[in-house]
């Protein structure tokens, strides 16, 4: 997808749906290489992420700012605002893979390191 806030949202979608397999199509190549064949074990490990994960996103359904990740995440790399909570702010980490967007991960960066990156007019 080329819209990061498309599949920031589609992320968030999928992890409250507790759908891996939905959520595996976006998933960056890297997150995919590491997964690998879906056996017991990893789907075990990916259960409790996306438990985790439907933590942090708490009762949010859509993404709110988009902020430059290129630093951490690669050129093109976005931040999707989820919600802050004390000093975290929660993001959806996306990357840029040719002309898409990819999920990467659910973070938490402190609130100066969130406020200190460029928002970006996606």
């Amino acid at each position: 997808m080329q819209n990061p806030r498309d599949v920031a949202n589609m992320a968030i979608g999928c992890i409250k749906e507790g759908s891996l397999d939905k959520l595996l199509p976006i998933f960056s190549a890297v997150n995919r290489q590491r997964l690998g064949a879906l056996d017991d074990k990893i789907r075990q490990r990916m259960a409790k992420f996306m438990d985790k994960s439907k933590r942090q996103i708490g009762d949010v359904t859509r993404v709110g700012e988009l902020r430059d990740g290129s630093a951490r995440l690669g050129p093109g790399g976005v931040y999707a605002f989820i919600r802050k909570e004390g000093d975290e702010v929660f993001v959806v980490s996306l990357k840029k893979e040719g002309a898409d967007y990819t999920f990467d991960d659910i973070n938490s960066p402190s609130v100066a390191d969130y406020d200190a990156l460029k928002v970006l007019e996606l």
